[in-house]
């Protein structure tokens, strides 16, 4: 296969085509034969633009491939409206999905069979579920769940990082929604709920309907709305219980971080920690000074200038750590 039309195909997938590096692609990959897909198939795998590191990374980069290509949101194809173009799009869709599945049934090692959605370093993501359950992922953040997740007496979604739920109730089988972390089932109904996990700790809030809580030990614990958990995945136990506002578990779904009664302490190392800044105060402040404010997860100009003017000190970017 020609250079040029890996070369098209790879910034099909980079959303960097023109319209006319777009009518190209559709006229090479309308008489595209299976010889000719499989040697791009292979050489697309061995660019290492396209290859990545883990095997996480690798279902992750699989599915985000396969959610671009079955999205009706690509605005370059919505601008194709000519009854030509349209039926030329469905064939051509349709065979770079058959070229990524066979790339990926090919060249990925066996037992990568859960369906595994991520999202990078400030990246959002709204996934619909096959149950039409809507997840939001905040950054650097997957879920997991297997192909037969609608099939299955219980619905189990696997969650890394933090993510938005709202789930979608099984009127008709009455069946059960988990998701699961490290060390921790949560058991749902039809509910909308936020959890954020790592290796240390799991923060559940509950927002609206009925959750509970499973143990590695076996103990349970049912939430009510409006309750926030704090879960130690090292001592296997639950740290606190209380409750909170909603602003403050979810509002990083519009990029921003809300602190209620929050150390200045923490506000700071969650600043540097979202930004990867150091921090340097003309006048160092009380450390633990409640902060109650909101600041943009994606501008930190702004984000200084408001701790400025709470602390009433000037602040300065040190370096990038």
């Amino acid at each position: 296969m020609k250079r040029e039309i890996q070369l098209l195909l790879q910034k099909y997938l980079e959303n960097r085509c023109t319209e006319e590096e777009l009518d190209q692609l559709f006229s090479y990959m309308a008489n595209l034969s299976p010889h000719e897909a499989e040697e791009t198939t292979r050489k697309l795998w061995n660019s290492t633009q396209f290859v990545p590191s883990s095997g996480s990374e690798l279902e992750i980069f699989k599915q985000n491939i396969l959610h671009k290509i079955q999205s009706n949101d690509n605005e370059n194809f919505r601008s194709k409206k000519q009854k030509s173009h349209i039926t030329l799009f469905i064939t051509t869709a349709a065979c770079i999905a058959v070229i990524i599945t066979f790339f990926f049934l090919v060249y990925l090692p066996k037992g990568t069979n859960p369906i595994t959605i991520g999202t990078l370093a400030s990246e959002h993501k709204e996934i619909k579920l096959p149950d039409n359950t809507i997840v939001t992922l905040n950054e650097n953040s997957q879920i997991s769940y297997s192909p037969g997740f609608s099939s299955q007496d219980i619905r189990t979604v696997e969650l890394k990082g933090e993510a938005y739920f709202n789930v979608t109730k099984d009127k008709k089988n009455n069946k059960h929604f988990q998701v699961k972390t490290q060390g921790l089932t949560i058991d749902v109904l039809g509910t909308i709920f936020n959890v954020k996990s790592d290796e240390k700790m799991t923060r559940i809030f509950l927002e609206e309907g009925s959750i509970r809580l499973k143990m590695e030990n076996n103990s349970q614990l049912l939430m009510q709305p409006g309750e926030v958990v704090t879960y130690s995945n090292e001592e296997n136990k639950i740290l606190s219980s209380e409750e909170t506002k909603p602003l403050v578990e979810t509002s990083w779904k519009d990029n921003i971080i809300f602190f209620d009664k929050l150390p200045l302490r923490e506000v700071i190392s969650e600043v540097e920690k979202m930004y990867d800044v150091n921090l340097v105060f003309e006048q160092l402040p009380k450390l633990e000074k409640k902060i109650n404010a909101g600041i943009p997860k994606n501008d930190l100009e702004t984000t200084i200038k408001s701790l400025e003017k709470i602390l009433g000190t000037n602040i300065k970017i040190k370096d990038m750590k």
